[in-house]
């Protein structure tokens, strides 16, 4: 019997058919974790206070340019943080659905996210064919650290969207002489940088590609110029206009504190590999990792040399910015070209034996799941604790009040949804209870918060001058908290 192949716009239909497909079917893998709240077993200072200024917009000021924080402040706290675009649209969204819900961000941050994909998606299937590519898609899908931070109150999913939308449009201006896609790449990657600054590492590929591209001719290009007037001017533009009316410096802080200092070198420091070696493996798993690094190789044999400085260029934000600051989610981006290079392990050995790389695909599509599907159902659990006193602060206390915390994360105060202080006393105890308890009250605080059965660093005259002097407004049974009056 003759064998019938599909024409070219059939296969280009089931292709993407399949694909659709593959990124519904991940939505729906996430769809009972949406409706969490921000204070999950992860990151719950990040995600609480992202949530925190979705929430602010719609209650304070739904000017996008000032995101306000809950604490350190009793009234208006602007905060100079990356471009808000999902807490904003998420405010815009809270005044259509009958107030705010963290369903919202979560579903447009999956949803950037998903974009993402099919950009990368898009990426796979200019350097290898249609089962590699899915392959890699999955790969970049089930990664740990994707499976935690697509679907997190946070702007990671967000920044990833326009970060592959900036490579995509990158490559296909390389390969297909398409003059809008320089500039589409550019504005992409100036979101991108703006929504996340370690994006500014892609600035790397861009120059390669202008190299490659133009040779010594870029520099007389107006395509050169107006692509760094673009990617970069937009975003030094508006990090300075959000330093200008910020009360908190949070970028220029993380700058100035953790990446400009003596700790770039912190890769060549025995606490640095330690770094690596205890979070890669929790984030990308041993199959991806070992995948990837297949993948590199072979990417330089084949002088693939696209994928092969994409993936040295977020190496060198590994090694000079994550070493450094030391949060996992900044591991993220390189999850794009980690799963490329996994997708042209795929390829290679699809060219020789299918059935070896059909089995190969599958070992490392199952060893990620299996690395993250535990971890993702472990820390998506909602902590009730932080819950249940957000709650309670809620119900006893009036909407304007302002809350003190003996408490270093901000987590209760977000959970309460008040403004208010974060009392975090020296190490010994604090030498003067009273005088620390008046400056609260001159800075308008009206309650006092102290968690479980003590407070962090006290010797115990703090707590004790709280009882003499401060009225007990709430106490739970079990001693998770005690709220005091200060009026």
């Amino acid at each position: 019997m003759k064998q019938t192949i599909p024409s070219i716009p059939k296969r280009k239909a089931i292709e993407r058919g399949t694909v659709a497909l593959l990124l519904l079917l991940y939505l729906l893998l996430q769809a009972p974790t949406l409706q969490n709240a921000p204070w999950e077993g992860y990151d719950t200072w990040r995600q609480g206070d992202t949530y925190s200024v979705a929430v602010n917009y719609t209650q304070y000021n739904m000017n996008p340019l000032r995101p306000q924080f809950n604490y350190d402040g009793s009234e208006d706290i602007f905060v100079q943080l990356e471009l808000q675009i999902v807490p904003y649209l998420s405010a815009l969204l809270f005044q259509l659905t009958g107030g705010p819900t963290p369903l919202v961000p979560r579903v447009l941050g999956l949803l950037c996210f998903l974009g993402s994909a099919a950009f990368l998606y898009g990426i796979l299937r200019r350097f290898v064919h249609f089962l590699p590519a899915l392959g890699g898609l999955l790969v970049y899908l089930l990664l740990p650290i994707c499976l935690l931070y697509s679907r997190a109150i946070m702007p990671e999913s967000c920044a990833l969207l326009f970060y592959c939308g900036g490579v995509y449009f990158l490559l296909r201006w390389f390969q297909d002489d398409h003059r809008p896609s320089i500039y589409l790449s550019a504005l992409f990657t100036a979101l991108g940088i703006i929504e996340k600054t370690p994006v500014l590492f892609v600035g790397i590929l861009v120059l390669a590609v202008f190299w490659w591209k133009l040779g010594k001719g870029c520099f007389k290009a107006k395509e050169f110029y107006g692509y760094g007037l673009l990617s970069l001017g937009l975003p030094l533009l508006y990090y300075t206009y959000a330093s200008s009316v910020a009360t908190i410096s949070f970028v220029d802080g993380i700058a100035t504190k953790h990446i400009f200092s003596r700790e770039i070198l912190g890769l060549f420091t025995r606490e640095g590999l330690a770094f690596f070696w205890n979070e890669l493996p929790l984030f990308f798993g041993w199959g991806v990792l070992l995948a990837g690094a297949a993948g590199f190789c072979l990417a330089i044999y084949k002088k693939a040399h696209f994928l092969t400085v994409w993936a040295l260029a977020f190496a060198l934000e590994w090694a000079t910015i994550v070493v450094v600051i030391k949060f996992g989610y900044y591991l993220i981006f390189m999850a794009p070209p980690l799963a490329a290079l996994c997708a042209l392990l795929f390829q290679s050995l699809f060219a020789q034996r299918k059935a070896l790389a059909l089995a190969c695909a599958a070992l490392v599509v199952v060893w990620t799941a299996y690395t993250g599907l535990p971890r993702w159902h472990q820390l998506t659990q909602v902590n009730q604790d932080i819950q249940a006193v957000g709650d309670l602060i809620q119900f006893t206390t009036r909407k304007e009040a302002v809350l003190a915390v003996a408490w270093a994360d901000p987590v209760y105060l977000n959970a309460a949804n008040r403004h208010g202080y974060r009392v975090l006393l020296p190490e010994g105890g604090c030498p003067d209870p009273a005088a620390s308890l008046q400056a609260l009250r001159d800075q308008g605080v009206d309650y006092f918060l102290v968690i479980g059965p003590g407070i962090p660093q006290d010797d115990g005259r703090y707590l004790e001058y709280l009882n003499q002097h401060c009225p007990v407004a709430v106490e739970t049974e079990h001693g998770l908290c005690t709220l005091y009056e200060m009026r």
